[in-house]
C-alpha cells in the first residue's frame, strides 16, 4: 500500500512538473494524496490489521487513568480481579470504527462473567468521540486521551498507529494483544474465558 501511494505521488509531481498551467490542480491532488498517507500511516498501523493473540509474556500494565466521556474519573489499574479489554480508538479511524460492534457485542456477553472494556478515545476530541460512541451504541466506558500520552506508555508497540487492543489478565498485567483491528470475535472471546478460568 505504502509503496503504491509514493509511485503515485511521483508520478503526480511529475506531471505538475510537465503541465505548469495546471499547477493549482497538481498541487490540490498532492495534498490529498498526503493526507491519505497521513491517514493510513495513523490509523491501523499503516496495514489492514497485524492481528494478535496471547502473549508469550505477560507485560506489567502503565498507570492509565483519566477522566472518561462522562465526566467520570477511571482508573484501569483498579480493575484488578476482573479480566479488562483496553481498546485505544478514534471516530477518524475507519478500522476503529469497524471494529466496535464486535467489541460491544462481546462486552455484553462476556461482562457478567467479570470482563470489563474500557475505551480509550486517542489523539481525537471528547465532541467527535461522545458522538461516535453514540451512533455506534457503545455502553463501556472510554477515557479521553486527546493528548495521545497513554498509548506509548505501553511497550513494543507504534504509537502512531491504532486501534490497539490490550486485554489484562485478572493479576493487572497484559495477557494479549491485538496490533490493529480485531475481526475474529471467536480468537478475542477464546482469550477471555481462558483468562476468566485463572484464579483472581
Amino acid at each position: 500500500m505504502g509503496s503504491r501511494i509514493l509511485v503515485a505521488v511521483h508520478r503526480l509531481d511529475r506531471a505538475q512538473r510537465l503541465a505548469p498551467h495546471r499547477g493549482t490542480v497538481g498541487a490540490a491532488v498532492l495534498a490529498v494524496v498526503a493526507a491519505l498517507v497521513l491517514l493510513l500511516t495513523g490509523c491501523g498501523g499503516g496495514s489492514a490489521g497485524l492481528g494478535g493473540g496471547m502473549l508469550n509474556k505477560r507485560q506489567s500494565t502503565p498507570k492509565i487513568s483519566g477522566q472518561t466521556l462522562d465526566g467520570q474519573q477511571l482508573d484501569v489499574n483498579t480493575l484488578r480481579g476482573k479480566v479488562v479489554v483496553l481498546n485505544f480508538y478514534a471516530s477518524w479511524c475507519g478500522p476503529c470504527r469497524a471494529e466496535t460492534p464486535l467489541l460491544e457485542k462481546v462486552y455484553q456477553q462476556e461482562h457478567a462473567a467479570g470482563v470489563d472494556m474500557v475505551g480509550v478515545l486517542y489523539k481525537d476530541t471528547k465532541a467527535n468521540g461522545s458522538s461516535f460512541r453514540e451512533h455506534a451504541g457503545v455502553t463501556y466506558p472510554s477515557l479521553v486521551d486527546t493528548d495521545g500520552t497513554l498509548l506509548p506508555k505501553f511497550k513494543g508497540v507504534n504509537a502512531s498507529g491504532i486501534p490497539v487492543t490490550f486485554v489484562l489478565a485478572r493479576d493487572g498485567k497484559v495477557a494479549a494483544r491485538w496490533i490493529g483491528p480485531i475481526h475474529d470475535q471467536s480468537a478475542l472471546t477464546t482469550v477471555l474465558q481462558t483468562l476468566l478460568a485463572e484464579p483472581a
